[in-house]
């Protein structure tokens, strides 16, 4: 059968040939060491010969700071990495501290270097040069977290506070007085239930310093509102309430003679400025007059559960407003055409420039786009796709119009909340252009104007203003304090009033506020200047 063995078969011997003289059994077994001698090169020495150097871990007090290695960014600390042998030039970088630029000189080992490297460990401590960019930087990222009232399960706001009143204990450059002052400083973003817990543990970080403890969380939170009360001048029920501590907002209001009056209350009346309207740059501004009124919802009279952000920005506060010129309608294209023919550094052909300076975004005058040349909007067309900060170098640019009689006393910018809203308050209320009523943005045209002559401050454009949103603005306002953030200082979004022609006229009024990051730009936004005495002292 195929496969079997003939009786007459012999199995078939293989002998290998000597190599010069060399028996097989010889020369096999120099072969089998020959590979392993190349494998264990290959594994234990060649790596330390070929790529020497060392894993190097660099930690920093505080953490976070950017580690370049020899002018290239490698990552932040704590960090390790491996770094060949020889020397290099480190430098860390951290905003408001200081750390002079030093050789790290790393060697390497030979043997085994691949699986036992030789390790290095740098602890490096900074000098606080800035403390204001330290907590200004602060400030600034709580103010994004600060936006939402809630945070899902999944997504929580990192811990910001704690860890840089942490940092500061360990550096010691501080007194505590010093550190409690700016942890109140901070109090204007504490607007959510994440944020207030990071809030309390840096405040009890504090006061374990200062040997103090508390007997309960509930003790902790007693003593923290009472003296962050006292520091910002904020009645203490408010902030109870917007911690979510307080259960009765009718305790908060007897506080508060002015909060039994409803939003949209005028209390004080002053003279309008005189001429009654002013032309500038080819825009008419109408005279309002100044006073002092209750601002915020008609339908409230003091705070109400849950006291969230829609019943924080709509609460009744009394406001005080000097008389000022506001723009009868809404900048336009024309307008701006000609800020461009001026300023040419800000048409859309620079845009790049101006994304890479954080001025505007990818969509900074979209509409006017078209093939490199601008479209053929008509010139009474609302301006809209512009940022806050092209708002404000167009106010710029008309503020150098102004007559010389008024250069000295008067300037030219974005209104106040507080003057948008008296504004729009004294105005009355003619047709608006909303998404019920036309659902497309109009000309710039005043057949739709108030009492005061201003056209569109309801509906057409939502409109910039100067101030940041704080989500706990109003609490100071409230409490007869005025929030002036210290120099430097940003919020992360700015506000914005009237609504837009994409809105329902029932979901929006004078009296509702919205937010933006100051270089976004849509087609929903636009903005009118105001004309206003220069602050005491400018």
């Amino acid at each position: 059968m195929k496969g079997e063995k003939g009786p007459d078969e012999k199995p078939v011997e293989v002998k290998l040939p000597k190599v010069f003289g060399i028996r097989p059994g010889v020369y096999l077994s120099v072969i089998y060491a020959l590979v392993v001698i190349a494998l264990l090169f290959v594994l234990l020495l060649l790596p330390g010969i070929k790529n020497p150097g060392e894993k190097v871990t660099i930690d920093s007090l505080p953490p976070g700071a950017a580690v370049l290695l020899d002018g290239r960014y490698i990552g932040a600390t704590p960090l390790t990495d491996f770094i060949k042998k020889g020397s290099h030039s480190l430098i860390l970088k951290k905003k408001g501290y200081q750390f002079d630029e030093q050789d790290l000189i790393t060697g390497g080992r030979l043997f085994a270097s691949l699986f036992a490297p030789k390790k290095s460990h740098y602890e490096i401590q900074y000098r606080v040069v800035d403390s204001d960019e330290v907590f200004a930087d602060l400030f600034s990222q709580l103010s994004g977290y600060a936006l939402i009232d809630t945070y899902r399960e999944n997504y929580q706001a990192p811990p910001l506070i704690t860890p840089v009143f942490s940092d500061m204990v360990k550096i010691g450059t501080f007194s505590t007085e010093d550190l409690y002052d700016m942890l109140y400083k901070l109090t204007p973003n504490i607007s959510n239930e994440t944020i207030l817990h990071d809030f309390y543990y840096a405040f009890i970080l504090l006061k374990k310093h200062d040997g103090i403890e508390f007997a309960s969380e509930r003790e902790g939170l007693s003593v923290l509102i009472k003296e962050a009360a006292e520091a910002t001048g904020v009645d203490p029920g408010l902030l109870e309430l917007s911690f979510g501590k307080a259960e009765k907002p009718e305790a908060v209001r007897v506080n508060y003679s002015d909060m039994k009056r409803a939003g949209g209350t005028i209390l004080r009346d002053e003279p309008r400025p005189e001429p009654s309207s002013l032309n500038l740059g080819g825009i008419r501004f109408a005279s309002v007059s100044g006073g002092s009124f209750m601002a915020g919802d008609p339908s409230m009279t003091g705070p109400t559960l849950p006291f969230d952000r829609a019943a924080r920005d709509s609460l009744p506060i009394k406001a005080s407003v000097s008389g000022f010129y506001m723009a009868a309608r809404e900048v336009t294209v024309g307008d701006y055409r000609a800020f461009l023919r001026e300023h040419p550094e800000w048409t859309p052909e620079k845009r790049d420039n101006l994304m890479a300076s954080g001025a505007v975004d990818e969509e900074y005058l979209s509409d006017w786009a078209a093939r490199g040349r601008f479209s053929d909007l008509p010139d009474d067309t609302p301006l809209s796709g512009v940022s806050w900060f092209a708002a404000q170098a167009f106010c710029q640019w008309l503020e150098d119009t102004l007559p010389a009689s008024m250069r000295d006393s008067w300037e030219v910018r974005l209104p106040s909340e507080t003057e948008w809203e008296l504004a729009a308050l004294r105005n009355g209320t003619p047709r608006a252009v909303f998404a019920d009523t036309e659902a497309q943005v109009l000309p710039a045209r005043f057949e739709r104007q108030g009492k005061l002559g201003i056209a569109d401050l309801e509906g057409n454009l939502w409109e910039w203003t100067a101030n940041w949103y704080l989500p706990l603005d109003r609490l100071y306002q409230a409490s007869g304090v005025t929030l002036d953030l210290p120099k430097g200082w940003k919020g992360a979004e700015r506000v914005v009033r009237g609504g837009s022609w994409a809105n329902r006229s029932d979901l929006v009024s004078i009296y509702e506020k919205a937010s933006q990051e100051p270089q976004w730009c849509t087609p929903f936004l636009g903005f009118r200047p105001v004309i206003a005495a220069k602050p005491t002292g400018q």
